[in-house]
């Protein structure tokens, strides 16, 4: 089951995320996956034309990052907003735009460690109630990066988006497969 944010969690998460603000925003307002934002340099980002060109992504294979092209094996421009882009600072245009703290690629289980969890328990995301070790309930909150890219879909249909403008925004390679995986939001 789908699930995605509204737009004020939206804006609760990002803010609990603290420096990773923007990071936050891109996943779940461009529909960008995990490595295509991990990929993104500062030569990609038009900030004047609130434009983000995804034309690589980063995967972890053998415990070493590879570069290649898009699942899809397509680039594509997605639209920046606004008030995103006004959070970001360019720097070198091959730096990449969200380093680890090493300076290299992010890489999912650390950033889930290092942040993502507490920012998803802070804007108290999904709470269900299991029992601890000892047997005592507890309330836990679970929300994973990649239902970022949900949230971008469904702010996207929320805002008029038309089904080819899914599409494109996510990089799938046809319409029915966006219609497939979002059309009982429109």
């Amino acid at each position: 089951e789908q699930r995605f944010l509204t737009l004020d969690q939206l804006h609760a998460l990002a803010d609990a995320a603290g420096d990773h603000r923007p990071l936050v925003y891109i996943l779940g307002t461009c529909g960008l996956r995990f490595g295509e934002a991990a990929e993104l340099r500062w030569r990609d980002v038009v900030l004047d034309k609130n434009m983000i060109s995804v034309r690589r992504a980063v995967t972890l294979f053998d415990n070493k990052f590879v570069v290649g092209t898009p699942k899809g094996g397509r680039g594509r421009t997605v639209s920046l907003p606004g008030f995103v882009a006004d959070m970001l600072t360019p720097g070198d245009p091959d730096a990449l735009l969200f380093p680890d703290t090493a300076g290299g690629h992010m890489r999912g289980t650390n950033v889930r460690r290092r942040w993502w969890s507490d920012a998803v328990e802070t804007a108290q995301l999904f709470p269900r109630i299991e029992k601890n070790a000892a047997g005592e309930k507890v309330t836990v909150y679970g929300f994973k990066i990649h239902e970022l890219r949900h949230t971008a879909a469904s702010l996207a249909i929320q805002a008029g988006a038309n089904i080819k403008s899914l599409q494109n925004m996510l990089g799938h390679e046809s319409a029915a497969l966006s219609l497939d995986r979002y059309g009982h939001l429109y």
